[in-house]
């Protein structure tokens, strides 16, 4: 690990230490308003329409151009997933791609056709499955903050916080101490 390394770690630790200790500043009924207002409006809107199938009908919790554009978007996130992976593997892929479609047209037509079915089911599920990877990632992250607001608003009464971020400012100044030093020997 390198000195800029440890010196990073320890301005994460600062950032997230005092961001602990200020809680007391901040106030809690501040920072539920934070939560209520900001942070769980962000979540709800990340979260997939219900659908209920009853015997009359489907029943979805949006409309139907809402889970069209769900669907859709979850298209969108697996091509763009598949075009960061090409770009990061430098063309890779495509070159599979284009040396599997070779290989297929020179054979007889009954493995054309097999292979053609299976590319396309490879595509119409394979791209929305990415997209589904891409929303739980999404919906991950978004969830992460209101767990965090929750242990901070059940734990600041009892000064468990102040603790906390006391002790993580205490080891942030104690990466970048070891990484300055670290950085003075080379």
């Amino acid at each position: 690990m390198r000195p800029q390394h440890l010196e990073m770690i320890g301005l994460i630790l600062n950032i997230i230490g005092a961001f602990f200790v200020s809680v007391e500043a901040i106030k809690l009924p501040n920072l539920r308003k934070l939560r209520e207002r900001v942070v769980l409006p962000v979540h709800r809107r990340t979260l997939s329409p219900r659908i209920v199938v009853t015997a009359d009908r489907i029943v979805t919790s949006g409309s139907n151009a809402s889970c069209l554009l769900y669907v859709g978007l979850h298209y969108v996130a697996g091509l763009l997933v598949i075009i960061l992976l090409n770009l990061m593997f430098s063309g890779m892929p495509v070159h599979w791609l284009m040396t599997a479609a070779g290989w297929t047209l020179e054979r007889r037509w009954y493995v054309v056709v097999v292979v053609i079915l299976f590319a396309l089911w490879c595509v119409v599920a394979g791209l929305w499955l990415l997209g589904e990877l891409v929303h739980l990632a999404i919906t991950g992250l978004t969830r992460a903050p209101l767990v965090l607001l929750d242990f901070i608003d059940e734990r600041t009464p009892q000064g468990t916080i102040g603790i906390i971020g006391f002790a993580l400012l205490f080891a942030g100044f104690c990466c970048q101490f070891w990484g300055t030093y670290l950085a003075g020997r080379q």
